[in-house]
This record gives C-alpha cells, structure tokens and sequence, in this order.
C-alpha cells in the first residue's frame, strides 16, 4: 500500500508524571513533545549504544487534525511526511496489524510524539501521547506468551514485565514481540516507555526523575534547541560517519504542499568552525554534486539561510524530496560532508 510505505525510533517520578499530563482533553502541549523534552527520560549511558537518534512529533504533523480510524490516521500522518519514517522502527513491521492495537493497548492515534534511541539489544523508545493503564495491562494479558507477565504499580508508575527465561519464545511471537524476545514497558502519565531490557527502561525512569540523561550532553543539547526552534516534526541525530569535521549533525523538516522546509544542526568544537562552515556549505550546495547520483546539490536543494549559533552551524534548506538528509545518510551521501 503506497500510503504505508513510509512505515520503515518512585517518590520523585509523581512530581514528573504531575509536568507531563496533558491539558484533560487528550491534547499533549507542545514543550512535551520536543526533542530536548523528550531527551531527558534516555539514561546518559546510552549514548555508548547508539549512532543515531530518531523522532517524530505526530501531532505536529496532524496540525488539529483527529483521524476516524487508525487507517484513516496512519494515511494522514504517511502524506503530511511525504511518506517518511513517522513511527519507531520497533513498531515499524508491525503496527499495520490488526493484532498490533490488540495486544499492546494503543495505536498510532494515541501516540502525541516519540524518540527511539539505542541499537538493540539496548534499544528504548520514549513515547508521549494519551494511553490507558487498564488498556494497556489488558492487552499485554491477551497476548502470547504473556503467562510470567509482571505488572507493578508504584509511586504514580506502572511497570510492565513479560521475561522469557528460556530465551526466545517462538510461541510468544507477536506484532509487540516479533521475535519472542523479553518485553519491558513502563507508564508513567502520559509518557510510555517501550524497550526489552527491564534494567534500560528503569534506567529511562531514573533518568527522567532527575539522573545523569542525555540531554544534559552540551553538544546534543544545542543540536536538539536548533531543530526545537525550527519546529520539525520528523528527523534525527547522528555522528560523523565519513570523516566530517563536525561532531554532531541534527536534521528535521516541515512539509507542506508537497515541499519540505529542512533544517540541519551541525555542531562543531568552537564558535569559529561552525561560522565558517556556514559559508562553506552554501558553497557546497552551489558547487558541489551528489556523491551518489551525481545530481547537483543546487538542483534539489535551495539554501535559504545558513548562520552559526555559538558552536553550532544552523541551516535552513527547501527542496521537494521529502525526507532529503534521511535518505542521504542512508546511502552515505555527501551532503552534510563539505
């Protein structure tokens, strides 16, 4: 189906669980569903365990706009992205089936924003939305290989456990399990945390009530306040991964009527390096042609603006190709490597 082919990211928990509910009419504010927000609830130590951040703000990209059905949402959310990656891609080969919403208590209309960071085993995605304890723990219930399901309520928190003590399951596999692994979710206002490592999800907690989170990191912090700024509502982070002077590079984008306003966040060691590297890449953009097709970079990307903010180079970018820097990093394209 073309519109589904971008489906391919205890006491001091009250206070936070008090700062994240939404408004009572299921609306979920927009400082909730920003990255930097979002960031806090992801341990520092996984920063080790991953090349890449991924994230989506669907209800920035439903704008006001309530689906009637999950299909009638997955389409709205797949053409306001130009058909990009607008779930974590731990739900990614799964979510389309109707046994999805049956076991896990939520679909995609109950999902405000996510973040997925980590490779797995270690993989945990932070999801901030309006879901249901009791449906959730039903749901989980029903599921396969669901008989050691341990469920604790506690200080505001609810933590969701399915062990798999002889390893994989075969019998438990599930669109919420595809491999039968272990299951470790935790709810905590309306934030959910879904991974398979019961240790990395409290960490997740831990992190959000006050420990050491990546978000305290200066240089994805600047990164993750350059794309909030812009308002994105899909995109990720990454390390240099051909050599790049930079030390980390955040891109994001807005679409409308069929053309995408993208911004890119490439952090650098000192205000002097990202004020030249702002010059730099108009340059590259004008002169310089794709390392994969060997298209010019002109021909599908207009630089509207391109500045330094201390150590970080920001640049505003407008083209048609939805999802342009995803798709580059994929194919180790040079357009962030000038």
């Amino acid at each position: 189906m073309k519109w589904a082919r971008g489906l391919v990211a205890a006491g001091c928990v009250l206070a936070l669980v008090s700062a994240c509910s939404d408004d009572g009419s299921g609306a979920v504010a927009r400082e909730q569903r920003t990255l930097s927000a979002m960031l806090t609830w992801f341990p520092a130590e996984l920063t080790g365990t991953s090349s890449s951040i991924m994230f989506a703000d669907l209800d920035g990209l439903r704008a006001g706009t309530t689906a009637a059905s999950f299909e009638d949402d997955v389409r709205l959310l797949d053409e306001r992205s130009g058909h990009g990656a607008v779930v974590p891609s731990v739900f990614s080969g799964s979510i389309l089936d109707p046994e999805f919403a049956a076991y896990a208590g939520f679909d995609t209309r109950n999902i405000a924003a996510w973040v997925e960071v980590g490779q797995l085993p270690n993989r945990v995605t932070v999801l901030v939305g309006r879901f249901d304890d009791g449906a959730i723990e039903k749901a989980l219930r029903s599921s396969p290989g669901s008989e050691l399901i341990d469920v604790v309520r506690e200080g505001g928190v609810t933590t969701f456990t399915i062990p798999t003590p002889a390893g994989l399951d075969l019998q438990a596999v599930s669109p919420i399990r595809p491999t039968g692994g272990p299951l470790a979710v935790a709810l905590a206002g309306n934030v959910l945390v879904w991974g398979n490592d019961a240790v990395v999800v409290a960490g997740c907690l831990a992190a959000a009530s006050g420990a050491a989170s990546v978000a305290t990191m200066p240089l994805l912090a600047d990164v993750a306040a350059a794309l909030d700024a812009a308002a994105v509502t899909t995109g990720g982070v990454t390390v240099p991964f051909a050599g790049e002077s930079w030390r980390l590079a955040g891109y994001g984008e807005t679409r409308t009527d069929g053309v995408s306003t993208v911004t890119v966040a490439l952090r650098y060691d000192t205000a002097e390096e990202a004020s030249a590297a702002a010059v730099a890449f108009r340059d590259h953009i004008a002169n310089d042609d794709s390392a994969a097709d060997g298209e010019p970079w002109a021909a599908t990307v207009t630089v509207a603006d391109s500045h330094a903010d201390g150590a970080t180079m920001i640049a505003t970018l407008s083209t048609d190709q939805a999802m342009l820097v995803l798709r580059n990093l994929q194919r180790l394209d040079n357009l962030l490597s000038f």
